[in-house]
């Protein structure tokens, strides 16, 4: 029950011991200010006591009635009110819904099932565990509903199954920000691809190139960077990483901050692309540029070159 059912509930208790005693907490030791009332007074008549009572809270005699009767047979359990089930798994049994989850759940990795093969394989398991009859079982409309409403959002039985894998591997919970506490705890890994272009020196031909970053999250500061060319590879990420562990030493323009091995790794999931002309801007207002002096299988070489 919520607060609010739970305070009608204590309401309506005390109105209907009010009627049986003359006092709203039962007895005459817990009298309140003001009681017995006239109309509840000891010696009054039952009747008068109801059409009191259903004045006072603007409700028919036999509502009072039934309150009486229920409370005498239950106690205050008999005034809670019956509230219908409000969807059809709350309807159903537990142990067939927790059967039915469980089933569904082993068969995320399988192709997508026949909705008569799942109910049969529930009862049957149902059978199994609790013995013949124990469980009811519903019927086919109802057990394809139930079965709709358990399946919700899970590709199960609808959509692709490659999507029904995807979903059932995503992680639990809810996503939130990312907030930093110390330097090192976090760093974030992004890769943009860039209106930067080198040369391979090989063929000689002019190749686009990604950028990959490694920033730590509490401070800002780039922490390893890996320039490459046409695409990102796996090897790439992995000198980033490398760097933002052990940075580099001895380069012309200074070892990358370092902040020491972080706790976890984040890579984001959006691709921006970043203007050149917006990028010479920046180094210009810094007092340095950057230019790519070579480009290798693996990267390009950046050097600071004066202004």
């Amino acid at each position: 029950m919520t607060d609010d059912e739970d305070d009608d509930l204590t309401q309506k208790v005390r109105h209907v011991q009010e009627v049986l005693t003359g006092y709203r907490l039962g007895d005459a030791v817990l009298a309140l200010e003001g009681e017995p009332r006239e109309d509840y007074a000891p010696g009054t008549a039952m009747l008068h006591r109801y059409a009191a009572k259903a004045a006072e809270l603007g409700v028919g005699e036999s509502t009072v009635r039934r309150w009486i009767a229920a409370f005498r047979t239950a106690g205050p359990a008999g005034l809670v009110r019956d509230r219908p089930a409000r969807s059809v798994v709350e309807r159903a049994d537990a142990r067939w819904v927790e059967m039915a989850r469980t089933v569904l759940d082993k068969r995320v990795k399988a192709s997508r099932p026949v909705r008569n093969l799942i109910l049969a394989e529930i009862a049957e398991r149902l059978v199994k565990e609790y013995g013949k009859g124990t469980v009811p079982l519903p019927g086919r409309t109802t057990g394809y509903e139930l079965l709709k409403q358990l399946s919700k959002g899970t590709n199960a039985f609808e959509g692709s199954t490659k999507g029904k894998r995807s979903i059932a591997n995503a992680p639990q919970g809810t996503y939130g920000r990312l907030r930093a506490t110390r330097p090192g705890e976090y760093v974030v890994l992004d890769t943009t691809p860039l209106d930067v272009f080198a040369m391979e020196p090989v063929t000689c031909r002019w190749v686009r190139c990604e950028l990959t970053v490694a920033m730590d999250l509490y401070s800002r500061c780039i922490v390893g960077l890996r320039l490459t060319p046409v695409s990102t590879k796996s090897v790439d990420v992995a000198g980033v990483l490398f760097e933002a562990v052990r940075p580099r030493e001895g380069s012309e323009a200074g070892p990358l901050p370092y902040c020491g091995t972080s706790t976890a790794v984040a890579r984001t999931s959006r691709t921006r692309r970043t203007s050149s002309s917006t990028s010479l801007r920046r180094s210009s207002a810094s007092g340095s540029r950057w230019c790519i002096t070579g480009a290798t299988t693996v990267g390009c070489v950046w050097r600071r070159c004066p202004v």
